[in-house]
């Protein structure tokens, strides 16, 4: 329902936690990247976090 922008070119996964898991956790990716690239995007890489981002759901355990 809505569009979230990172300042990384490669987003990689993405995951809710936190209290409640609402907060939305994206993971991105810098290997592969030009140093021009990583010179206009320095955050590739990082682990970014949406507060409030909606609801996730819990992980569910499987019994192996």
């Amino acid at each position: 329902d809505r569009t979230i922008t990172f300042p990384a070119a490669h987003t990689t996964a993405c995951a809710f936690g936190g209290a409640g898991l609402t907060d939305l956790y994206v993971t991105t990716a810098r290997e592969g990247l030009s140093e021009a690239e990583l010179a206009r995007q320095p955050l590739s890489g990082s682990v970014f976090v949406v507060p409030g981002a909606g609801t996730g759901l819990p992980s569910t355990v499987f019994a192996g």
